[in-house]
């Protein structure tokens, strides 16, 4: 439940109007592995799931102590502009390597609580962010449920060739995809 919060909490934040200005979803969205959908245009962003890793040394029965990581995969076709392209056109892989460090910026993701890890709670039951937005109280048993900490940039890159069956075309473009990795953001469970 908390990893699938944890990705639409990154993809609403990307689609919002001050990062994207993506709301129907045409350039970014939750995917599997990175790749991005067919016929997805000149550049997408692939939000995925990176994994979790417990935070504890010792192994207690009573509590969970994760933290998780989530990856922005940016996608683009150089030196075309199909028909259902959106934006400037992507030239060069430095122009993707613009993409990616815009995206690390503090603020977009990186240490975002208020846009992404407020927004991840409130789709995870027993939160008091849950209990807010359904308008109820959480469950008198748990102490502390959800997102403690939000995600930081633990690296980005490098800029990767990618056969053209990466983004389906019926062109010959050059593909290319940069990776730009958030991680730490631990959720805890007493």
């Amino acid at each position: 439940m908390s990893a699938r919060a944890l990705l639409k909490a990154v993809e609403t934040r990307l689609r919002s109007a001050a990062v994207l200005n993506d709301p129907t979803g045409t350039r970014c969205g939750i995917q599997t592995d990175g790749r991005p959908p067919g016929q997805s245009g000149q550049l997408y962003y692939a939000i995925h799931w990176a994994g979790a890793r417990d935070r504890q040394e010792a192994t207690t029965a009573d509590q969970v102590d994760l933290e998780h990581q989530v990856t922005v995969t940016i996608s683009a076709r150089l030196g075309v502009a199909p028909p259902d392209r959106r934006g400037a056109k992507i030239s060069t892989t430095g122009d993707l390597l613009d993409l990616a460090e815009a995206l690390a910026q503090p603020g977009v993701i990186h240490g975002q609580y208020a846009h992404v890890m407020n927004a991840a709670n409130a789709l995870i039951p027993g939160t008091q962010e849950y209990s807010d937005a359904q308008g109820g109280t959480p469950p008198p048993d748990v102490t502390t449920n959800g997102f403690e900490e939000p995600l930081h940039l633990i690296g980005l890159g490098p800029v990767l060739p990618k056969n053209k069956d990466w983004m389906t075309t019926h062109l010959n473009p050059d593909v290319y995809a940069v990776e730009v990795r958030f991680g730490k953001a631990r959720r805890l469970q007493i």
